[in-house]
């Protein structure tokens, strides 16, 4: 690196630092059983519902109560929760937002969508069961993916995963919401 400042060497060593320690994260994570995925991979797999446009897959912080996913008409999407009454769709808050890269989902114009549609949407976050529920302390570190309704209702069936990364996950547990669940997360109020 002749001729490189210190100032970018030690960005690109800091960088490295970090997608080493997520690598040792996952590796781990692997190595004591847990299943391992790439969230916005899933998410682009999943791709979007025909009647809504909205991806079908929707991710959240676990601390949470609502999700909004903003697209871009390249195939992106940002994915960020409210936190002490703002928007988390900046790189600053990464425990509270996912990126979703350029070309994941198909592109769009305004022209193929319906009348009245919207480049971004909210939708409810499932409350994690008590019997998956981490410590208060450590949710932060926690998110939870669903089948999206991109409406106020209630979703059916969420997964718990834990962050290793900015991309990737662990699979902590998987639960079927209940009717009466579903009618209390229906009822609670929108921050």
């Amino acid at each position: 690196m002749a001729g490189v400042s210190k100032a970018v060497r030690s960005e690109t060593d800091q960088r490295r630092r970090a997608e080493d320690q997520e690598l040792t994260r996952a590796y781990r994570a692997i190595a004591q059983g847990g299943r391992v995925i790439n969230v916005p991979a899933v998410i682009a797999q999943a791709g979007i519902d025909p009647q809504t446009f909205y991806p079908r897959l929707a991710w959240a912080n676990a601390t949470a109560r609502v999700v909004r996913v903003s697209l871009g008409p390249q195939g992106r999407a940002y994915f960020g929760t409210r936190h002490s009454g703002s928007w988390h769709l900046t790189r600053r808050s990464r425990a509270h937002q996912l990126h979703v890269p350029d070309g994941s989902l198909p592109a769009w114009t305004w022209q193929a969508r319906p009348t009245g549609w919207s480049s971004s949407a909210e939708c409810a976050v499932p409350a994690i069961p008590p019997h998956l529920r981490p410590a208060t302390s450590a949710l932060e570190h926690y998110a939870i993916i669903w089948e999206a309704t991109w409406t106020p209702i209630a979703p059916h069936d969420p997964l718990l995963v834990r962050m290793v990364g900015r991309s990737l996950a662990v699979i902590v547990g998987a639960w079927d919401l209940t009717e009466l669940e579903r009618a209390v997360m229906a009822a609670r109020p929108v921050e």
